[in-house]
């Protein structure tokens, strides 16, 4: 205790030099305590997400198998994107007035609408304006039942017509129909 009341220079010199290594010990090992830290954080982050790549990893070729079933019954719903929205539009269009006219209807008017796009599909629609016997109608409405890839009948707006036929057992009736098929987006 002497020297260092002798030698306070050399004393103080001497506690700097021991407390310095101390002191880097402290910091490295604070150090090395938050890189622990966020790498548990980081871990733990992770570790859900790595389970839920496992979990898919494990049930892959179920995926595959129901991507394939859905890409089949998709074909089924919607046109496919390699039909230009333009030709398809003229195309469905087309096909419709067939339908009607097969079934015995009259088609006075048909329109194609703009394309409405939604999420991964394109929907487009057909307005027309028929007229003829109702069981004609109801054919036509049948085919367009059964019709692949699927015609959806958004609207149907169904009218008697005066029937100054003789003949009262067939009953005619002039129809307004939107009907809609879906595309699948390119």
């Amino acid at each position: 205790m002497n020297w260092v009341r002798a030698n306070p220079r050399s004393a103080l010199l001497c506690g700097i030099s021991l407390a310095l290594p101390v002191l880097l010990w402290c910091y490295a090992a604070l150090a090395l305590l938050e890189l622990r830290a966020s790498a548990v954080k980081e871990i733990d982050y992770l570790a859900p997400r790595i389970a839920r790549l496992q979990g898919l990893i494990a049930v892959e070729s179920e995926l595959s198998a129901s991507t394939g079933q859905a890409r089949e019954r998709l074909a089924m719903l919607a046109y496919p994107a390699s039909i230009d929205i333009k030709e398809l539009s003229a195309s469905m269009q087309s096909d419709i007035r067939q339908l009607f006219a097969d079934a015995g209807m009259l088609v006075s008017n048909s329109q194609v609408a703009a394309p409405v796009d939604e999420d991964m599909l394109e929907r487009i629609s057909v307005r027309l304006a028929v007229s003829g016997e109702l069981g004609a109608l109801q054919g036509a409405l049948h085919a367009i039942a059964a019709h692949e890839p699927v015609l959806i009948v958004e609207s149907l707006e169904v009218r008697p017509e005066n029937n100054r036929r003789e003949d009262k057992s067939s009953r005619l009736v002039s129809a307004n129909l939107k009907i809609q098929a879906l595309r699948v987006k390119g």
